[in-house]
């Protein structure tokens, strides 16, 4: 019977994340958010398509999605990594262009090209303390500390003398050497101070003096030398001064002879012996100063390298030991009179700017720095 059909069509509905009347009828649009587009077709489901996430995309950062990332695939990030700051919709390196130096301290360089680790700049990466700071304490033990940014370390350092002789002679003089250094942020830094040779009594010579130095993550980039040890030499035989750069050589009489004074490329050479005595010997190529033979009279000053060690002789004179340095200098000659030993070198790495050196005073060594 008339209508000759059962049942009705229905409509269909826009599908998941998408808004419309329905599929046939003015279609459907994707909601606020996702992306994607849906058409109508004959076949069941009756249409084809999807409506899906919106993700952007965020370089040193978390990407927006959803309602947040108003054009899919667009840059937009909702927060920045450690180190980074939000500008606009990007991630930036945070810099020290807005940081204001406390305590005194001043602004470093151009503080727009400079980076900061964290989620807030600091003051020692964006400045530095304009008061140099001082290291009186001599030994092998070095003052360490990290370098919280990119920058330069400009120092000073004066290294150890020579000990003086038993009978008065007196020890090799100290060198000072400057230079500014630069360095890259996180590095290891290591400021080594010499010490003076020990002083001689009786017949004894004085033990080299210590060089002072400056590490860079493990490498060496400055060095002042230390003086040479005195011999006994009845006060004419003083030790060699410490290099500038090159240190001078050490004396001998009676016939002894001096350790030689230490060159940046070699060491010094051992002074002679007499009176059936030994010779000193040779400073090393590492920078230790040589020893006077059997080290029975006064330590080396330590420091970066060691000064080497003097020698008593009973009756006649002890040489003196070798200053240490980049290279060492050499031990005098035990005899009729003790031979006094030569200089260590001075040196400074090739990146190393601004560098000068001295030679005057006795004493222990000392590291003067300031951290730009």
């Amino acid at each position: 019977m008339s209508p000759f059909y059962t049942s009705t069509c229905s409509e269909v509905a826009c599908p998941e994340n998408s808004r419309g009347s329905n599929v046939a009828n003015g279609g459907c649009s994707c909601n606020t958010g996702y992306h994607g587009a849906i058409t109508s077709t004959s076949t069941s489901p009756y249409f084809s398509g999807s409506c899906n996430l919106n993700v952007c995309s965020c370089s040193w950062g978390t990407a927006a999605t959803g309602t947040s990332c108003v054009s899919h695939g667009h840059n937009i990030c909702t927060n920045c990594s450690s180190g980074y700051q939000l500008s606009g919709s990007s991630c930036e390196r945070r810099t020290c262009s807005s940081y204001s130096c406390s305590g005194g301290w001043q602004q470093k360089g151009d503080p727009g090209s400079i980076t900061c680790a964290g989620d807030a700049c600091t003051n020692q990466e964006c400045c530095y303390n304009p008061t140099p700071v001082t290291v009186t304490s001599c030994g092998s033990t070095p003052k360490t500390f990290t370098s919280a940014s990119s920058g330069t370390l400009q120092v000073t350092l004066v290294s150890g003398s020579g000990g003086h002789g038993g009978d008065g002679d007196t020890g090799g003089q100290r060198a000072t050497v400057q230079g500014t250094i630069p360095v890259q942020a996180n590095s290891e830094i290591k400021i080594y101070v010499g010490c003076q040779g020990g002083s001689g009594s009786g017949h004894m010579g004085g033990g080299g003096g210590g060089a002072s130095a400056v590490t860079v993550n493990g490498v060496v980039k400055l060095v002042a030398g230390g003086g040479g040890g005195a011999g006994m030499g009845h006060r004419g035989n003083p030790g060699g001064s410490a290099g500038a750069p090159n240190g001078g050589s050490g004396s001998g009489s009676c016939g002894t002879s001096g350790g030689g004074g230490a060159s940046q490329s070699s060491p010094g050479h051992g002074g002679g012996g007499n009176r059936g005595q030994p010779s000193g010997q040779s400073g090393s190529s590492n920078g230790d100063g040589g020893n006077a033979p059997g080290c029975s009279g006064r330590s080396g000053g330590q420091g970066w390298r060691n000064g080497g060690c003097s020698n008593d002789n009973p009756g006649d004179g002890g040489g003196g030991g070798g200053g240490a340095g980049y290279k060492g200098g050499g031990a005098g000659g035990t005899g009729c009179h003790g031979g006094s030993g030569g200089g260590g070198s001075s040196w400074a790495a090739s990146e190393v700017t601004g560098v000068s050196w001295s030679v005057g005073g006795h004493g222990n060594g000392q590291a003067t720095y300031t951290a730009r």
